[in-house]
C-alpha cells in the first residue's frame, strides 16, 4: 500500500514537472503573441503620431518666419515713389493688393492700402504720412494659440511718434502662414 501511495504521488510530481513548464511556455507564447499585437498597435499608432509631427514643423509659426512677414508686410507698404509720390512699380491699388496677399489677406490690406493710397487717372500714389506703428523683432512678444493654425504675436512697444502702443498681429496657416488680422 505504501508503495501504490508513493506511486501516485510519484506520478503527480512527475506530471507536474512535465506539465507545468509546457503549461508555463503556452501562456508566455500566448502573453507574448498579445505583447506583439499590442506593440504592433501601439507602432501603427506611434507612426500616425509621427505622421502628424512631421507635418507639424510647418506649421508651427517660428520667430523667422513672424519677422519675415510683418517686414515683407511693411515693405509691401512703403513703396518706392517718384517726386511727385506717384508709386514706380504699381499703377493701381488692386496691383498692390495682389502683392499684399503674397503675406495677408486682402481684407487686412485693402484697409492699410486705402489709407495709404490713392487712384489717380496717372497711376497710383502714396498719401505722404508716417507708417503705422509696427513689430519689433527685437523687442520681446507673446504668442497666443488661438486655434491649431492661429497664432496671436502681442507685443508692446514705445516710439518718440506713436509713445507706449500694443500691436496684435493675427498669423493663420492654410498651406502657408500669412497675417490675417491686425490690432493696436
Amino acid at each position: 500500500m505504501y508503495k501504490n501511495l508513493h506511486r501516485r504521488y510519484l506520478k503527480r510530481i512527475i506530471s507536474c514537472i512535465i506539465i507545468l513548464p509546457l503549461f508555463f511556455m503556452i501562456q508566455t507564447t500566448e502573453v507574448k503573441t498579445a505583447s506583439a499585437a499590442v506593440e504592433s498597435s501601439n507602432n501603427h499608432e506611434n507612426s500616425k503620431v509621427s505622421d502628424i509631427k512631421k507635418e507639424s514643423p510647418e506649421k508651427e509659426l517660428t520667430h523667422d518666419q513672424i519677422v519675415s512677414l510683418t517686414n515683407q508686410f511693411m515693405q509691401t507698404l512703403v513703396q518706392d515713389i517718384d517726386s511727385n509720390n506717384k508709386v514706380v512699380n504699381y499703377n493701381t491699388k488692386n496691383e498692390l493688393l495682389e502683392e499684399f496677399e503674397k503675406v495677408t489677406t486682402k481684407d487686412v490690406a485693402t484697409k492699410y492700402v486705402d489709407y495709404y493710397y490713392q487712384n489717380k487717372t496717372s497711376g497710383l500714389y502714396i498719401k505722404p504720412t508716417e507708417t503705422p506703428p509696427w513689430f519689433n523683432e527685437k523687442n520681446d512678444y507673446d504668442m497666443i494659440q488661438r486655434e491649431d493654425n492661429v497664432v496671436k504675436v502681442i507685443q508692446e512697444n514705445k516710439s518718440d511718434l506713436y509713445g507706449s502702443y500694443t500691436v496684435e498681429i493675427e498669423f493663420t496657416y492654410n498651406d502657408k502662414w500669412k497675417i490675417t488680422d491686425i490690432n493696436y
